[in-house]
């Protein structure tokens, strides 16, 4: 998890930020972990599709589609990028 050992959490939190756009690898890993950590907080956590990889793709696939299903949205890169213009 990107939180584990950081002061992300602080960061976040005194900037009020609410909302966090998850890239990296692997998917089943670091990714969901990161994901899980941002719901713990009470933060957003959106996962970019192409933004994420792991080893396997049928392991990658399932973990989206896990992560989806229980704390997290998962979006393309276009909606992404739709969010976040002003």
């Amino acid at each position: 998890s990107a939180f584990a050992g950081t002061a992300l959490a602080g960061h976040l939190m005194a900037n009020r930020i609410d909302t966090l756009l998850i890239t990296g690898c692997p998917t089943s890993a670091c990714v969901r972990a990161t994901a899980t950590d941002a719901k713990t907080y009470h933060l957003r956590p959106i996962i970019i599709r192409e933004g994420v990889q792991d080893r396997s793709e049928i392991c990658h696939e399932f973990t989206l589609f896990d992560i989806q299903a229980r704390f997290a949205d998962v979006v393309a890169l276009d909606e992404a990028l739709t969010y976040l213009s002003p």
